[in-house]
């Protein structure tokens, strides 16, 4: 996107003219994440549109394993962070003390001794971070400030997450530029924290958050969800889905590195932190009760990804009971990149079977833009990418039996065995338009905050035709019933208890360049309504 002119610091804007953006994401060190994962794909889809954006890390490294990104060096940082909450003297430290500390090194080191730091030991340092100005951490705030204003000189600032707020008053105050901030499940971090702190948060927060030029939320769901949470103004919150960038002709299905003598003959993944929530108890439950039935055909079940400490010992109980009653179930332990790619390539389905309701589900997304079919609970983002999509299953949510039955009508097809082959997918996805053009002309749009780049009513409300009825017989053949509480938590639902109809765009439609197309289209509209703003002297 080049836009000739000034910038608001009355230079030339970024780099050869172009629209300059500081993406500020919170790190987590050598951990693979969802969040970490959006951040690196958005600012890669952004810079392949023209746009000079840079990702500005914060509290610990943003480790990227494929094509470098141009990255600052790291503010707030953890340890830094972590001192001055709980030391006063560390508040006045300078700056190249500071940097002993705040290597990148040292930084990856406490990410991964961090992993297992849980939000109810975190109240404190939520507040003061939510405080921003008004903190413990007001010095690391004044050298990110510095660094933006003196240095990298953003036409817009984008935070990763809405529990960063806390830095967006005075940027918006010193800057005079837009502040963007995504919503991606930042009510379930605050609910583990302390009664004594859970209620103060969420009131700072909505306060910091309603100062914000504009709210992105990754999912329909996430809109409403935070929108009834914070109590949003339903003007500024947009949806844009994430998207990601897939390799040309690389799909799952075919199987690779299977050994057609040895092993079942389809294969269904599992990616994910591996704990309660994410639903592995399910998943394992399903694999039991498959071998127990000797359904065909076999199936081995692949599990990719960490496990929570404090979940070690029930997992190696649940993979004991797995193998005593002939489950065939690998676990491939944590994956990079180049392993995920892999792990993709050698199944032919994804199980998803969380528990709670998850606000973007970029797992998931991962999958069906590659094509590969997502077995998931109706809850969450989970519903819309599976019905726009077009390529997944789902089922009544924290129901095992549910999820066997679903899985086994997906994986038969027909009252009669069938094997699962890679044009058995193909198959599946026979009514979506290969090249997705029917998705495609449907958020063209969006460069013109059109179409997909919606906007959800002040109402907060779901109310579109797909009523509860057709639901309930979809997912479970029986009629009537209440909606499943995962659902619609935190959100109103209409008197017919209807819930969206989503338009199916087919798999292309979580591609990486559509998600970059709606930001753009966002920056654009938020720094039309600045033309009239006069530039600040460097």
């Amino acid at each position: 996107m080049t836009i000739t002119g000034l910038n608001r610091f009355g230079e030339p804007r970024g780099e050869k003219g172009l629209l300059r953006v500081a993406y500020v994401a919170a790190g987590s060190g050598t951990a693979y994440c969802g969040a970490c994962f959006h951040s690196a794909e958005l600012v890669r889809a952004l810079r392949q549109k023209g746009v000079d954006a840079v990702l500005v890390p914060v509290y610990l490294p943003v480790e990227i394993d494929t094509q470098p990104l141009p990255q600052s060096r790291i503010f707030f940082g953890g340890i830094s962070v972590f001192l001055e909450q709980y030391i006063p003297l560390f508040r006045w430290t300078p700056g190249w003390l500071d940097r002993l500390w705040n290597s990148r090194w040292m930084l990856s080191l406490v990410g991964r001794l961090a992993q297992s730091t849980s939000p109810e030991k975190l109240g404190p340092l939520t507040l003061s971070m939510l405080a921003g100005e008004e903190g413990y951490q007001r010095k690391e705030l004044e050298g990110l400030v510095w660094f933006l204003r003196k240095e990298l000189r953003p036409d817009v600032v984008h935070l990763s997450t809405a529990l960063l707020v806390g830095m967006a008053r005075v940027i918006r105050e010193e800057l005079k530029i837009p502040v963007v901030a995504n919503l991606a499940g930042e009510d379930s971090f605050l609910e583990g924290l302390p009664d004594r702190y859970r209620l103060e948060a969420q009131k700072l927060a909505a306060t910091r958050l309603a100062e914000l030029d504009a709210l992105v939320a990754l999912s329909y769901y996430y809109a409403f969800r935070a929108s009834d949470y914070f109590r949003l103004p339903g003007e500024k919150v947009w949806i844009i889905p994430p998207g990601v960038a897939v390799p040309e002709g690389q799909r799952g299905g075919n199987g690779h590195g299977r050994e057609k003598a040895q092993r079942p003959e389809i294969s269904l993944g599992y990616l994910g932190r591996i704990c309660a929530d994410k639903g592995f108890p399910l998943l394992v439950a399903a694999a039991c009760q498959w071998a127990r039935s000797r359904w065909e055909p076999p199936i081995n079940w692949l599990v990719a990804g960490r496990i929570e400490p404090s979940f070690r010992k029930e997992f190696s109980q649940l993979l004991e009971q797995a193998r005593r009653v002939g489950a065939w179930v690998e676990y491939l332990g944590p994956v990079d990149r180049e392993g995920k790619e892999r792990f993709f390539a050698a199944i032919q389905g994804l199980i998803l079977p969380s528990t709670i309701p998850e606000p973007k589900a970029v797992t998931a997304i991962e999958a069906v833009a590659r094509g590969i079919p997502v077995i998931a609970p109706a809850h969450g983002a989970f519903v819309e990418i599976v019905k726009q999509s077009g390529c997944g299953e789902l089922y009544w949510p924290n129901e095992p039996d549910q999820l066997c039955k679903t899985l086994r009508q997906w994986v038969l097809g027909t009252e009669h065995p069938v094997e699962l082959k890679a044009d058995r997918v193909e198959q599946r996805l026979s009514s979506v338009p290969s090249n997705c053009q029917a998705g495609d002309e449907a958020h063209q749009g969006s460069v013109t905050l059109d179409g997909t780049l919606a906007k959800i009513p002040d109402s907060a409300r779901w109310d579109s035709p797909l009523c509860l009825a057709e639901i309930r017989s979809d997912l479970t053949q029986e009629p009537g019933g209440q909606l499943p509480g995962g659902i619609s938590p935190g959100f109103q639902i209409s008197g017919e208890g209807n819930l969206p109809a989503f338009p199916r765009l087919g798999p292309s439609y979580y591609r990486a360049e559509r998600m970059a197309k709606q930001t753009l289209a966002l920056y654009r509209l938020l720094l039309s309504g600045r033309e009239g703003d006069s530039p600040r002297p460097a």
